[in-house]
């Protein structure tokens, strides 16, 4: 009787790569695993003979009801591992095993699930989690967002942007970017970088950072607002001018210009940066039909948002920050990672002509307080309004923009209010709670469910006589479905121009009145699944393919010549080539194969069609 020993399959001339599917878990809060590595890498390992497997995660808090990691093949399970519950690092063996013992050649992938208590205590209260200290520290912070692209080995990676060079809490630290794991201990590859972006929009040049100054008018830092891309790409706003935005690699190692003003300040003396410096560039908006170019001093872009990365149609929101009456919100196609060439004027989202705009009773004015844009194309906008009895609201929901269809590049470069379409919600007139808003974010594209706005903390002119009354700053949450206020000034005594929500449902925030970055949990006991990227494949023991050599016999045919090992010195009788048109088809002897070769080492010879699915197989 033969029994099938062993066997080798390789594809020719055709690759493929398939997704698991993998069971559909639920995120419902905040402790969850991050930076998850087998045997010290981020990136799918081969481990011949099912060797045991190093695995490790960071946890952005302490697993209080425990932490389990499953290990799966497609969707079948495999095994359940219990796992560290430390805040911070956590490591779990693999031995290759299920309950029958060791498993077979295939690709293996896992999930990490933590739980942890209710922190607030039973209160509906927000709890920090960050701990205040060197790891959390940042000079003059600006913009923070965490990745929260599930496909992505730096899931749950914090970005901050630091403004200046200085030393806080006894940490030096520069001009630029700021990387940081979910418990705030600094990225593998390091803490810093600045993508090699040395020069800002305004010309000044810096050495080994981000330039610390914008022009000598202003006098405007970067980086500011910043987004992590559905791309997984760091995106921020220099507003050193009139304001760009720049991309990152997420290891911020690399820079490209998303967009630009396409002329600098004309202003400005000296001119900073000549048009020419713009003119082989075609990420610019100085064809802008309702201001052309966009100069400093009136008005200005400080906000954006970078969207539809998952629905394959990428991009680039911004909002004006000037003085009024604002140029409202813009939409730009990302095409290759900047802003599309054929697409200058852009496509103008939402409208606002002066500061009393009132549409059917309602008061809409948006400038400058952030904007997030959803995978529906709903567009959650925020109003700096200082004053806390300013009639004026602060929270916009424009819902279903263009019928949540990306508008094509050229269809309406001039839309207006009933356009658009009437806010579902606007909340804030007269709110003391949401003045002088920075920032604007949801906690889901998919279905969001939350917005987060973030505040200054200072003086602000409230009174009939103008006479100057203090505000507070923190952060506030407010319901999508209405927009009512959930939580009022969270940390309200501090400035915080920038938040965030993770990918489990976490807000974060940066201030640069305490020099630290900050994470809150939600109320209630909480579980949430990451699923690794990287994943485990566990090669056929027994016959190793060395090289393949194709010599081409015609059209659509070829010859090949197969280089293979395998160990114990089999007869040449024990071993033969099979082939199938499909992966998963039936495998019949090739015709015309022969074999040759002694000692363990063999070579295969047979004629093949450009395309199949062939395999060495030892018999006895």
């Amino acid at each position: 009787m033969k029994t099938k020993m062993s066997m080798k399959m390789f594809r020719l001339l055709l690759c493929a790569a398939t997704s698991l599917l993998l069971p559909a878990w639920s995120a419902h809060a905040n402790v969850y695993a991050t930076n998850i590595k087998l045997n010290g890498s981020l990136q799918t390992i081969s481990d011949p003979g099912a060797a045991p497997v190093t695995v490790t995660y960071i946890l952005n808090q302490t697993a209080t009801l425990g932490c389990t990691v499953n290990i799966w093949q497609g969707t079948n399970h495999v095994a359940t591992l219990s796992g560290g519950t430390n805040v911070g690092l956590n490591t779990v063996i693999w031995g290759g095993t299920n309950s029958s013992g060791t498993v077979g050649a295939g690709t293996y992938s896992l999930t990490i699930t933590a739980s942890a208590l209710d922190l607030s205590g039973g209160t509906s209260n927000w709890t920090q989690i960050s701990v205040d200290g060197s790891n959390t520290a940042a000079v003059y912070p600006l913009g923070l967002d965490v990745d929260k692209n599930t496909n992505s080995p730096y899931y749950g990676r914090v970005v901050v942007g630091n403004a200046f060079d200085g030393t806080v809490y006894g940490v030096a630290q520069k001009v630029g970017l700021y990387k940081a794991n979910a418990d705030g201990s600094p990225a593998d590859e390091g803490a810093f970088g600045y993508g090699g972006y040395t020069t800002n929009d305004s010309g000044n040049v810096a050495t080994n950072e981000m330039s610390e100054f914008g022009d000598i008018y202003h006098n405007y830092l970067l980086p500011g607002i910043i987004r992590i891309g559905g791309d997984d790409r760091i995106y921020f706003v220099d507003t050193s001018s009139t304001g760009s935005v720049v991309a990152t690699d997420i290891l911020a190692t690399t820079n490209q210009i998303v967009i630009t003003e396409g002329m600098g300040d004309p202003n400005a003396t000296p001119f900073p940066i000549p048009p020419s410096a713009y003119s082989n560039n075609p990420s610019c908006y100085s064809n802008n039909p309702e201001i052309g170019y966009l100069n400093v001093g009136g008005i200005g872009w400080g906000q954006f948002d970078v969207a539809g990365f998952e629905t394959g149609h990428p991009a680039l929101y911004l909002d004006d920050t000037g003085d009024y009456p604002s140029a409202g919100v813009w939409m730009y196609h990302l095409t290759n990672g900047a802003a599309d060439p054929a697409d200058n004027m852009g496509t103008q989202a939402v409208e606002t002509t002066n500061d009393f705009q009132t549409i059917n009773g309602l008061i809409i004015e948006v400038t400058g307080g952030g904007l997030q844009v959803d995978n529906n194309l709903d567009l959650f906008v925020g109003e700096v309004r200082d004053g806390a009895t300013d009639p004026f609201n602060r929270v916009f929901d424009f819902t279903n923009w263009n019928g949540g269809v990306l508008p094509p590049e050229g269809a309406n470069t001039n839309f207006t209010l009933p356009d658009v379409g009437f806010p579902k919600w606007l909340v804030g007139s007269d709110s003391f709670g949401l003045t002088a808003i920075n920032d604007t974010v949801i906690n889901s594209r998919v279905n969001p469910t939350l917005v987060a706005v973030a505040s200054d903390g200072g003086a602000s002119y409230t009174n009939a006589d103008d006479t100057m009354t203090n505000y507070v700053g923190g952060i506030s949450i407010l319901n999508v479905s209405d927009g009512s206020l959930l939580v009022t000034n969270l940390d309200f005594v501090d400035n915080y121009p920038s938040a965030a929500f993770d990918g489990a449902g976490n807000l974060y925030g940066c201030s640069p009145s305490t020099n630290y970055w900050r994470a809150w949990s939600p109320p209630g006991a909480n579980t949430n699944t990451t699923t690794a990227v990287a994943q485990i494949f566990i090669a056929p023991t027994g016959i190793t393919i060395g090289s393949i050599g194709v010599v081409s016999t015609g059209p659509g045919t070829s010859t090949l010549t197969l280089n293979f090992t395998v160990p114990g010195n089999p007869p040449l009788l024990t071993l033969s080539v099979l082939g199938s048109p499909t992966l998963n088809g039936t495998y019949t002897p090739v015709a015309g194969a022969s074999i040759t070769g002694s000692g363990g080492s063999y070579q295969a010879t047979f004629p093949a069609s450009a395309t199949g699915f062939f395999k060495i197989e030892e018999t006895q």
